[in-house]
């Protein structure tokens, strides 16, 4: 016999469902709005809906029913003159991508999520892999704005120090890897930390190390810094620090990877490994943190494993036990977690 429909059980998830429904319903217009520069521009100050349309180049009825739906969910406010503006801590999450609380960037990889159904549905229907190429462009373009902003606080003033000796060695001067670097954002934020020490960084993915390149002239550290298209097996030198952020566990053979930054290394010198917040088990954490990863991990980290036809599917749910298995089959000899965020842990590996 099924549960009555009205059972205090069925009530009760029924509500979470729709809550996550409209959540969902709402992140279309949360991820529209940073691509019409909706945010920034009511970020300047309070406006009706024809002046923020005017800011924005856009068509007024549309911004109206837009702003209507920031209210309802509770994204902006709105005066008594029936303005719209945002307060200070709705701005710093939502429109300044310098902010460290800036999470846009979360928001528009969720909507790659649903962009890419489609891959999605034949993926699991046939067991084919999906490459991170083959994904919608915002897949690279939310990735890097989630990054950066958590770069730009931590990296240099709280994830370094915590690795034996780094900074000291980085501010005297030395060569650095940073394998998987994506758009580049933390090979920039360290080039201009420090300046004495010279960095490049790796990627297989050519439109990302174009955009690298570009931002490491913009920020007058070509100098330094430079962007090479290459995959994580087979990148060139010897250096003192590698750093491998949010990347090793989307390889299907991290081993093979760490052998060869092992190879990379000089005697003394480090791997830097970044790596998302993971559950030790299923059901062990049921925060907002843990169902973000584990989405991804489904939708993304494991089938990019899986197109690489590797003898490895770790998702991004990876316990620290599992990298130090791993990383020792690598070679390494000295492993272990420095620090650690909401959302992120910092190893400290060592041959």
């Amino acid at each position: 016999m099924g549960v009555p429909v009205d059972s205090d059980d069925v009530g009760a998830f029924r509500c979470k469902v729709a809550a996550d429904v409209a959540t969902a319903a709402h992140l279309a217009t949360l991820v529209l709005g940073d691509r019409l520069g909706l945010w920034p521009a009511l970020a300047q100050g309070a406006a009706t809906a024809e002046e923020l349309a005017r800011r924005t180049g856009c068509e007024p009825a549309y911004v109206r029913e837009w702003l209507v739906a920031q209210h309802t969910g509770g994204y902006c406010q709105r005066d008594e003159n029936g303005r719209f503006e945002l307060s200070a801590a709705q701005a710093a999450v939502l429109a300044d991508p310098e902010s460290p609380a800036f999470l846009t960037g979360a928001a528009v990889v969720a909507g790659v999520l649903h962009k890419d159904e489609d891959l999605a549905v034949e993926a699991f229907r046939t067991g084919r892999g999906i490459g991170w190429h083959e994904h919608d462009d915002d897949l690279f373009r939310g990735t890097d704005q989630l990054s950066a902003p958590s770069y730009r606080e931590h990296l240099v003033h709280d994830w370094l120090p915590t690795l034996d000796g780094m900074v000291e060695r980085l501010a005297e001067g030395i060569s650095v890897a940073d394998v998987g670097c994506g758009r580049g954002a933390a090979a920039v934020l360290l080039a201009e930390a420090f300046p004495n020490s010279v960095f490049v960084g790796f990627d297989n993915h050519h439109p990302s190390i174009d955009l690298a390149r570009r931002r490491a002239r913009d920020a007058g550290v070509g100098d330094r810094v430079r962007f090479e298209t290459m995959a994580a097996t087979g990148y060139p030198g010897s250096y003192e620090l590698v750093c491998a952020f949010d990347v090793l566990h989307d390889m299907a053979d991290p081993v093979g990877v760490a052998r060869h930054i092992r190879r990379s290394l000089t005697g003394d010198g480090t791997l830097m490994l970044i790596e998302p917040m993971a559950i030790e088990r299923c059901g062990a954490d049921m925060s907002v943190a843990s169902r973000y990863f584990t989405a991804v991990s489904a939708l993304v980290s494991l089938p990019h494993a899986r197109s690489q036809s590797g003898p490895y599917e770790l998702g991004n749910q990876v316990p620290d036990s599992v990298w130090a298995r791993l990383l020792g089959e690598a070679g390494f000899t000295r492993f272990r977690r420095t620090t650690e965020t909401e959302f992120a842990r910092v190893f400290e590996v060592r041959p």
